[in-house]
């Protein structure tokens, strides 16, 4: 089975089982970037075999999936429900499936304890910890794994057309979660977003703490500028240690711990003011 997106070989492997011998609920289990969602659709695809019957669920404009969505999505299950020669006739993938309010989560359960003939239901999450027990108790669960970074390093420069050198980069800045890219294209917010934290870090102290005053109360841009810096660091110090330099290695190491804390403090729910203040005066 050729898939068109790199995924683990454990991933795959449940993958390929569920496609021979697929129920009425699965649920695709894995963190942003290991292409989860893709994976839904390839599974969707193969089954089917008609894109016409696969129907998206997206949360709304705030993110998250209403109990009125659900409500749409039962009357839609429930309309016309044909299985013929053993194939699923219609199959609903729930996008960012943790969306769901609780009370839009009490009633898919309903919808899975009694699921229509000849429908399918993936439900893809990056936090499948946030969806019922009861929910995931009736679905099989397929989870994205990393993939290694050779398959990553295929990916980038066969079938995307980056030089090693591009892909290296890249593969490090975003902590391999590589799978969902699907096309060359320079102008990825990746390459501006890392550019931007490359001229923050250049900046003298003082002038550091000015340029990111405004994310003290933005926790995630903040998280996600510190994991630019981040991304940066690894860059340097996979650079330096291939050049046997040790002291300039032990700098980017320092640095690197330095990042490492302070992205361990955002995720902890430490103040974002003062983490950012101790990485820009301390790196």
């Amino acid at each position: 089975m050729n898939f068109d997106i790199p995924v683990h070989s454990s991933t795959k492997s449940a993958s390929e089982n569920f496609i021979s011998n697929p129920s009425h609920a699965l649920i695709i289990s894995g963190p942003e970037g290991y292409g989860a969602q893709e994976l839904g659709f390839f599974i969707a695809n193969s089954i089917a075999g008609s894109e016409s019957s696969i129907i998206p669920i997206l949360p709304n404009e705030k993110q998250i999936i209403t109990l009125e969505t659900i409500h749409d999505l039962i009357s839609s299950s429930r309309y016309k429900n044909i299985q013929e020669f053993g194939k699923y006739s219609r199959i609903f993938i729930i996008c960012t499936a943790e969306s769901m309010t609780s009370e839009a989560q009490n009633a898919f359960l309903k919808l899975l304890e009694e699921p229509p003939l000849g429908t399918m239901f993936i439900l893809v999450s990056h936090n499948k910890q946030k969806l019922l027990e009861t929910i995931t108790s009736r679905a099989q669960v397929i989870h994205t794994h990393p993939i290694t970074k050779s398959q990553a390093m295929e990916h980038l420069t066969s079938n995307l057309g980056y030089t090693n050198d591009e892909a290296n980069n890249i593969y490090l800045a975003l902590g391999g979660k590589v799978a969902t890219l699907e096309h060359k294209n320079k102008e990825l917010d990746i390459f501006k977003n890392l550019q931007e934290a490359k001229r923050i870090i250049s900046l003298p102290v003082f002038k550091r703490l000015i340029a990111v005053k405004n994310l003290s109360s933005n926790r995630e841009q903040a998280i996600n500028l510190v994991s630019d810096i981040s991304a940066i660091t690894k860059i340097a110090l996979e650079k330096t240690a291939l050049g046997n330099n040790a002291n300039s290695t032990l700098h980017w190491i320092d640095r690197s711990e330095i990042v490492e804390k302070t992205l361990s403090n955002l995720n902890s729910n430490g103040n974002v003011r003062l983490s950012l203040d101790y990485l820009l005066i301390n790196y």
